[in-house]
């Protein structure tokens, strides 16, 4: 009987770590927020809702871009990428962007390289010029409760 009692024990916490597990990854999936598709240019900008920080008027997150259609994004050192990561933050006053870390990716996934500029990144006037800019900066810089 104690053999019994201790497989369904077993058994019990099997499903329930699975079931944590599948939620803790429906969650990560589910923070990734589609905040402006340029079907022109092929590309398709997220935010991770879960990644905004702030701190006054700046925001801080990870935005990723993707293809639209499955075609290369642009071409790097290693070969064609097809997704970028890119930690970010955006002066929600003057709507200019700081790329800090930014992490190319080809069709599969696998990283091809990454580039950390910190805060010595380049200010992009990219919020106010760019109607991509401007969807990303308006998603992270609009007030939360």
């Amino acid at each position: 009987m104690k053999l019994k009692s201790r497989g369904l024990w077993l058994g019990c916490l099997v499903v329930s770590t699975v079931i944590t597990v599948g939620a803790a990854i429906a969650t990560a999936a589910d923070s990734w927020v589609r905040v402006y598709t340029n079907q022109q240019q092929n590309r398709v900008f997220f935010v991770d809702r879960n990644s905004i920080k702030r701190q006054g008027s700046i925001r801080y997150f990870w935005l990723h871009i993707a293809s639209a259609n499955g075609q290369a994004l642009g071409s790097y050192q290693n070969g064609n990428f097809h997704g970028v990561n890119i930690y970010a933050s955006a002066d929600c006053k003057s709507m200019h962007l700081r790329f800090r870390t930014v992490e190319f990716y080809d069709q599969n996934g696998k990283l091809l390289a990454q580039e950390n500029a910190g805060d010595s990144g380049p200010l992009l006037s990219f919020a106010r010029d760019n109607p991509a800019g401007r969807g990303v900066s308006q998603y992270v810089c609009k007030p939360r409760r």
